[in-house]
């Protein structure tokens, strides 16, 4: 069973084509019907506003620098996880929680 905060190893499809990459992403929403909402993470720096640093990338078993872009979502069966890479740390769940809910709250308004 898969959780919030969890990095996994999924093929991510590119919103511009019908090709994917395996690539990290945050386990946002553990759905129903083993169903996983997902966020891209990428080692390609960005300052856009949906974009969080991860800050102990290395402590979570990332490879590189990355960040979290909460405006790359996607939706994805637990069968289509590759692995499990490791877990973020509690700073960066908070950093992600946060920018998560000003990217979001505009949907609530």
């Amino acid at each position: 069973m898969f959780k919030f905060g969890q990095l996994v190893l999924v093929s991510f499809p590119f919103t511009n084509s019908y090709e994917s990459k395996e690539r990290p992403s945050l386990v946002l929403l553990n759905g129903t019907q083993s169903d996983l909402v997902c966020a891209k993470i990428t080692s390609k720096y960005s300052n856009e506003i949906h974009s969080v640093n991860i800050e102990f990338w290395k402590e979570s078993n990332l490879l590189f620098p990355s960040i979290v872009r909460l405006d790359k979502v996607g939706t994805f069966h637990t069968k289509q996880i590759i692995q499990l890479i490791g877990e973020l740390k509690e700073n960066d769940l908070k950093n992600i929680q946060n920018q998560f809910k000003k990217t979001y709250s505009k949907l609530l308004n």
